[in-house]
């Protein structure tokens, strides 16, 4: 598969498009108490979650923390009470993610985000 600027894939760019648009079905359905009111921000936000995705060939483990990361901070942030599963549903097969040790923790990272954010 032909890779463009940074290693991004068309593909890739295709599942953000569709990452974005299940997150953004969250943000619209989430609450929360003391959560922003839903407006440009709020939606500028939660698609700004899936942006790390389009690197996931090259660094897949990167992307996978750096997804956290602006998930926990969404949380804290944002306060609406979002799924972290499309985020975290398109790690590569036979990444480092699913083969390293870590793969325990990344398997539990988005129950421990949900749990997090409550």
């Amino acid at each position: 598969m032909a890779e463009g600027p940074f290693g991004v894939r068309l593909f890739d760019v295709g599942i953000v498009a569709l990452v974005i648009a299940a997150t953004e079905i969250n943000v619209i359905t989430g609450s929360g108490p003391g959560a922003v009111p839903l407006d440009l921000r709020a939606y500028l936000l939660g698609a700004l979650l899936a942006v790390p995705i389009l690197f996931r060939h090259r660094y897949p483990f990167q992307v996978m923390l750096a997804c956290a990361a602006l998930i926990f901070f969404y949380y804290i942030f944002a306060r609406r009470n979002i799924s972290p599963a499309p985020v975290f549903f398109v790690r590569p097969p036979g990444s480092p993610t699913t083969r390293s040790p870590a793969s325990s923790w990344s398997a539990r990272s988005p129950r421990r985000l949900t749990s997090a954010g409550r």
